[in-house]
């Protein structure tokens, strides 16, 4: 019996990488100038720093995730880099000795799947030593395991702002100074809005990430997207194969309600395929009902009471209010 790939809204881990990929159809385009940026990297030469920016649910973690598929997947990339990921939240970063840990973690969990089990091994008691709560001896630590394995790491790092926030300016400052290594990391990071320090000429990381906002998905791509995931979702898909050809406004007027957020498009799909409504009003509807924890979590970002108090008044007023 075939298992149809699931729609994940969070923990995209969670589907097999050839399913991953097949579903990857927005972004190609910044997916593909990244791997090219990643091919012009010269033997020897200072590293090229990167971070996506957009607002939660925009994809950030998911075209990390594509992006180590893709190294992996290229004979001339993986010749030459060896992608590593982390888990989303790394909250225990409370310094740099720290954030070089994960980062050997993260290769010892390469290593074993890579054929590298000594070296795999090697990081595992190594990062157990006093030695290694030191930042400086963690970093060399780290890149002499590089080194080793003859590939130079890119660091996939999502919340790259909290982790750079967790840092003293000394650690910033020596993290930077490891980062503009001839053979040290290249940081292809995520953050949810842009870095305060990239504007700060005082701060160890101005002007230092190459920034890539994420826009929303554009009306093309949203239907390209629900295409291809009903396509892959075999005969459950065929109910929003049938509303994609029968009725396509449907589709867009929820799209102008609801922006290019690609979370809330996997929400849309699974309304869609459940054919829990045939209305966009009770389209909408259902929607609202699945999105309220989101949409409640993003208010709870802003920092006083006040703010949030402001966007309280805003939702509740019936007409439009100018800014």
């Amino acid at each position: 019996m075939t298992t149809l790939p699931g729609v994940s809204l969070y923990n995209q881990d969670r589907q097999d990488d050839d399913i991953f990929v097949a579903a990857f159809v927005a972004r190609r385009e910044l997916l593909e100038m990244l791997l090219n940026i990643l091919r012009a990297q010269g033997e020897g030469a200072s590293s090229e720093h990167q971070i996506l920016i957009g607002a939660r649910g925009m994809g950030k973690t998911t075209l990390l995730r594509r992006l180590a598929i893709a190294i992996a997947q290229d004979e001339a990339l993986s010749a030459r880099f060896l992608p590593l990921r982390f888990r989303e939240e790394q909250y225990n970063v409370l310094g740099l000795d720290v954030l070089w840990r994960n980062c050997a973690e993260s290769l010892a969990e390469w290593c074993d799947v890579n054929g590298h089990e000594p070296i795999a091994a090697h990081l595992d008691q190594a990062m157990e030593t006093e030695a290694w709560r030191d930042p400086d001896a963690a970093a060399d630590g780290f890149l002499d395991a590089c080194r080793r394995i003859g590939l130079r790491p890119v660091l996939l790092l999502d919340n790259l702002d909290l982790i750079l926030d967790a840092l003293s300016e000394y650690q910033q400052w020596a993290l930077r100074s490891v980062l503009q290594r001839a053979d040290g990391p290249i940081v292809i990071g995520a953050a949810t809005e842009y870095l305060a320090q990239s504007g700060d000429r005082t701060a160890a990381f101005y002007e230092f990430f190459h920034p890539h906002p994420l826009d929303p998905l554009t009306a093309d791509e949203v239907f390209a997207c629900l295409r291809a995931l009903a396509d892959l979702r075999q005969e459950a898909g065929a109910p929003v194969r049938a509303i994609l050809a029968r009725q396509p406004a449907r589709l867009r007027t929820l799209y102008t309600l609801t922006g290019g957020n690609p979370r809330v498009l996997a929400l849309i799909y699974q309304l869609l395929e459940r054919a829990e409504s045939d209305t966009v009003f009770t389209d909408l509807e259902a929607l609202l009902d699945q999105v309220t924890p989101f949409y409640k979590a993003r208010v709870e970002q802003y920092q006083t009471p006040q703010q949030r108090a402001v966007i309280d008044a805003i939702a509740l007023h019936w007409d439009p209010i100018p800014s």
